[in-house]
């Protein structure tokens, strides 16, 4: 049964978060337990210092029963502190090796069953939100600029052949980001510079 309750034995709901594309960007693929090449997903810090204060935040993936799995994620989360500030949030962080029973779960790979059955082929033609196509998504969830304001943009950070790679899917003009978007944008940015 799930833990719902911090009455039910004292701790609070169990929050799941999984690791690859949800905390770790993923980009690169799978390279083993142990290998974590890629930097964050915007944003993970702030929500986290947020969520530890409402959840137990049990980080779970396929790599936590293999050798090394765990430790390397732990080391990851370290490895990528933007500020000391969120030293003690990710000391908080707790590392199963088996799925806890959870409250609610935060994952890129799961669909939310509501008591019918989905459709297999809709299933089957699922796409994680890394693999949606870039450009512009016409949603403006902080209002339209402008008219030329064609909404948030999907984009790709990465690196190849010493070169720092940012994929916009499409031709643009300008970009529009809030201070905490921005400051994200730019350390993505950094962190695969700082790998070639």
């Amino acid at each position: 049964m799930a833990n719902t309750e911090e009455s039910i034995n004292g701790r609070k709901p169990i929050l799941n978060l999984d690791f690859d594309g949800v905390c770790h960007l993923y980009t690169s693929g799978w390279k083993g337990a142990a290998t974590i090449p890629d930097p964050p997903t915007p944003g993970m810090y702030e929500f986290l210092q947020e969520a530890v204060e409402t959840f137990e935040v049990d980080v779970f993936s396929s790599r936590s029963n293999q050798e090394g799995g765990i430790d390397a994620m732990r080391n990851w989360f370290y490895k990528h502190l933007p500020s000391d500030e969120f030293l003690p949030t990710v000391e908080k962080l707790v590392f199963p090796v088996d799925k806890p029973p959870a409250f609610v779960g935060l994952d890129d790979r799961v669909v939310t069953f509501r008591g019918s059955w989905p459709d297999v082929q809709e299933l089957r033609a699922f796409k994680t939100w890394t693999q949606q196509p870039l450009g512009a998504t016409n949603t403006h969830p902080r209002g339209k600029l402008h008219e030329s304001d064609e909404g948030e943009l999907r984009l790709g950070i990465g690196h190849r052949d010493g070169t720092v790679v940012i994929d916009f899917g499409k031709a643009t003009a300008w970009i529009g980001l809030d201070a905490q978007s921005a400051r994200n944008f730019a350390r993505l940015i950094l962190e695969h510079a700082e790998q070639l």
